[in-house]
């Protein structure tokens, strides 16, 4: 690849710039026919609809049962950055166990 590269730059130094031009290509051919299309299949039956699971804060408060507050406490003391280190604390543990 690098002696194609060298090549091609030393061509580019010496010959002129239609030469190049040449080297190129020409213009793009026409489009080709459009293929016929295929028919549809017939759609599949809806699954059956999982449980729900659990919420961000019920997880957290499995890893950190030592937190008292409230859901709503919870997304405040989130929203302020006030559980970093526990939720550090609960991926370490998670990743790890």
């Amino acid at each position: 690849m690098k002696k194609a590269l060298a090549i091609l730059l030393a061509a580019a130094m010496i010959a002129p710039a239609s030469a190049l031009a040449a080297c190129a290509g020409g213009a793009d051919g026409k489009d080709g026919k459009d293929g016929v299309n295929g028919i549809n299949g017939i759609n599949g039956t809806d699954g059956v609809n999982g449980t729900d699971g659990k919420s961000a804060y019920e997880l957290y408060i499995e890893s950190n049962p030592s937190y008292t507050g409230s859901e709503e406490q919870w997304l405040k003391d989130l929203a302020a950055g006030k559980l970093v280190s526990e939720l550090l604390t609960a991926l370490y543990h998670t990743a790890n166990s």
